[in-house]
Parts: structure tokens; sequence; C-alpha cells
């Protein structure tokens, strides 16, 4: 009687050995992580800041340059371009920016109210570690003379 009870010994015992080798690999796998999600996070929410600080200074930065070459009284194109040069600090991350007003890529247009400064696809980037991150966007700002 005692050998008809045995069948499932052994698919018993080969479970049960199966589960505590998945649990060594599991507690191994814990305790031989070291990448900490904190510096993984904090590396992302800095690239997120710096490309948002590089936008909205190009912003800014266009924003001061189109108003003082509008009232200027000369020519606001050859202007804009002198104030854009005047001020530009070669920092990488501001991107395009300056190199496509350098290049006259760039329009004033007459609005109602004042001016519609455009740039197209202006780039802004920035780099930590292995990451990266590039924003491409249009500059469009209304100036009011």
């Amino acid at each position: 009687m005692n050998g008809m009870n045995r069948r499932g010994d052994l698919a018993f015992t080969l479970l049960g050995l199966f589960a505590l080798i998945a649990a060594g690999a599991a507690l191994f796998t814990f305790v031989s992580f070291t990448q900490r999600f904190d510096t993984v996070s904090y590396q992302y929410s800095s690239l997120i800041t710096q490309i948002d600080f590089a936008e909205e200074y190009i912003m800014q930065e266009a924003a001061l340059a189109g108003s003082a070459a509008l009232s200027s009284g000369g020519d606001p194109m050859s202007e804009f371009q002198r104030i854009v040069e005047e001020r530009n600090y070669r920092i990488e991350q501001f991107g395009t920016f300056s190199g496509k007003v350098r290049a006259g890529e760039f329009t004033f247009t007459p609005v109602p109210e004042g001016y519609l400064l455009s740039v197209e696809e202006v780039t802004v980037s920035a780099e930590r570690g292995e990451n990266s991150i590039k924003r491409v966007f249009d500059l469009r700002i209304e100036l009011h003379v």
C-alpha cells in the first residue's frame, strides 16, 4: 500500500527545489543590484530642466533683442542680427538660434500691434552621462513697438 501513494513525490520534491532556486536567484539579484533609481531620476530631471531653461532663455533673449532692434530706428533685420551676435555666449546647449539669426533665417512680420518675430526649427539640447535630449521648436514672439 505504501508504494501506490508515492507517484507524486518526485514531482513535488522537484517543484520545491525549483522554488528554492528561483527564490535564491531573486535574492541574489536584489543583493547585487547597485543602480540607484534616485540617481537615474535626477539625471532625467536635470536634462529636462536644462532643456526647459535653454528654450525659455532663447525666447527671452529673442524678445529682448527683437524689441531693441525695433526701437533702434534702423533696419530691424540687421539690428537684430547685431544684437544677437553681441549677446551670443556660444553655449552649446542653446543650439541653433544664433546660427539661424546669423544666416538670416528669421522674419519680422507686421501684425496689427507690432511685429511677429519668427525663427523656424530652433534646436536646443542637453546631455548628462549617456543620456541626451534634443528639442526642436518654432520660435514665434509678438513684439509690441
